[in-house]
């Protein structure tokens, strides 16, 4: 599932967003959806066992020079941080 109103980064001919799949009892499993321009395919690119199961929302796909880099914001216990997380391969 790709929510409509979340962003999208465009790199190396596919664009790229963040997806999830219900896994059960309100838990999810986020991966980088990928969709290549010249082949016409959709691809998917696993997370980090951090990241894979935290809520989508939490979550963003943004370039970082010519990386993806994904983030999440962590709102437990009272607090903001967000982490980073950047593909280099």
């Amino acid at each position: 599932m790709v929510e409509y109103f979340w962003e999208h980064v465009f790199l190396n001919g596919f664009a790229h967003w963040i997806a999830y799949k219900r896994v059960g009892d309100g838990k999810f499993h986020n991966v980088i959806l990928s969709f290549g321009f010249g082949d016409e395919l959709f691809h998917e690119i696993e997370l980090p066992e951090t990241l894979a199961p935290s809520f989508p929302l939490h979550l963003g796909v943004h370039l970082v020079g010519t990386m993806i880099a994904v983030s999440f914001i962590d709102y437990s216990a009272n607090r903001k941080c967000v982490s980073i997380w950047v593909m280099k391969d």
